[in-house]
């Protein structure tokens, strides 16, 4: 076709602007961006990442002093309630001092309630899972305004030294346990180092009335509501494979369209459409699909479902249903260590039940654990940034 012959030059122009130019400003603060600065250096992350940590802290604290203190405990005779929330809380401290990450999960999960079309009725609780021997002061401090279940009232020396994977899943389960005493439709299991989004209680109602769903109303055994960044960008994956493919298609039709209504120039249309497909996608390439994901919370309806990962455990929404299966399993039938940790028991008792697992994406809570109670400092501080 000699028409395409002239097509080369525009688009080579066009190639070095987009990439030589535009990207190198737009995926400069782009952490998972081809494009990043060097700036972005591991001191420099880090620095970040803890210096926003002290001040959402704090504006975490100024809002747990507008709660009122609570009056009474909660009775699990009091009815049935739409949802029940737990954090599994331990003690984190650096230098003796809490990290904080208690009270921002606390204070993100109560203020998501208010003025959210769903749940109706809730109940939070923190389940203290501390074995000491030092005392897990955040939850005690934060016990004058949300109920506190102690695993450890009185401290205990064999759950210490037991293998943390191990007293993980021990944990996890008892607290799932404390969690089924209140009679609810759905329990949502949150680790003390994951923050809920302001649109939590927005987005899930909607999900949960999302035809995959209601579809499989007692087949689904849970959701996903965060899983690490640096495993959601572009790979071999069909998944991703399939989008790629949906950007060049729709960047193809855009050009032609353009061209056959702007300037009319039938022939060219086909070498024009070629041309900014691929220039669409290596942009997506670039710019990473961590980021383009994050377009997504334009509205609650561009919240899709994926495959259950079968990996991560920061924030979990059950159905009680699945939970009363769950929890005699982990109890009795498994023995969880650092080779097979608490995300790969969960993940093999839904193969065992054969009840679907989703995750939702983009993710509808952070990570905040710079620290870990089993790891130590992460390694992977672009999952902070985001």
């Amino acid at each position: 076709m000699p028409v395409c012959r002239r097509l080369p030059l525009r688009w080579i122009v066009a190639y070095a602007a987009m990439f030589l130019v535009v990207m190198p400003i737009v995926g400069q603060d782009l952490v998972y961006s081809a494009y990043r600065s060097a700036e972005w250096t591991a001191v420099a992350m880090r620095a970040k990442i803890l210096q926003d940590h002290e001040r959402r802290l704090a504006e975490a604290e100024e809002y747990i002093r507008t709660l009122e203190p609570r009056s009474r405990a909660p009775d699990p005779d009091d009815g049935l309630i739409d949802l029940t929330m737990v954090i599994v809380s331990s003690r984190r401290t650096e230098h003796s001092r809490p990290l904080g990450y208690l009270t921002r999960t606390a204070a993100a999960l109560s203020r998501s309630t208010i003025s959210a079309p769903w749940p109706a009725t809730s109940q939070i609780f923190i389940c203290d899972v501390n074995a000491g021997p030092a005392p897990h002061l955040e939850a005690d401090r934060l016990r004058q305004f949300f109920h506190v279940v102690a695993r450890f009232p009185n401290y205990s020396a064999s759950a210490a030294i037991l293998d943390p994977f191990e007293k993980e899943k021990q944990d996890y389960a008892f607290c799932l346990q404390r969690a089924l005493q209140f009679t609810s439709t759905h329990i949502l299991a949150v680790e003390d180092d994951a923050v809920a989004r302001d649109d939590l209680f927005h987005v899930l109602p909607h999900i949960l009335h999302s035809r995959t769903l209601a579809q499989r109303t007692t087949s689904w055994s849970h959701l996903k509501l965060y899983y690490p960044e640096r495993w959601q960008g572009f790979s071999l994956d069909v998944r991703t494979m399939l989008e790629l493919a949906s950007v060049f298609c729709l960047a193809y039709a855009a050009w032609v369209a353009m061209i056959r209504l702007c300037w009319q120039e039938v022939r060219q249309s086909f070498c024009h459409g070629i041309s900014g497909g691929v220039l669409a996608v290596l942009v997506a390439v670039s710019i990473g699909r961590q980021h383009l994901v994050e377009l997504k919370r334009i509205s609650l309806y561009f919240h899709s479902l994926a495959a259950d990962p079968e990996c991560c455990s920061p924030a979990i929404f059950y159905s009680a249903e699945f939970v009363r299966r769950l929890v005699p399993f982990l109890v009795n039938e498994v023995r969880c260590s650092n080779d097979y940790p608490l995300d790969m028991a969960l993940s093999s008792f839904v193969g065992r039940l054969q009840w679907r697992g989703y995750r939702v994406e983009p993710n509808l809570f952070r990570h905040i654990g710079l620290i870990s109670t089993t790891k130590g400092y992460s390694r992977h501080l672009e999952d902070f940034l985001m």
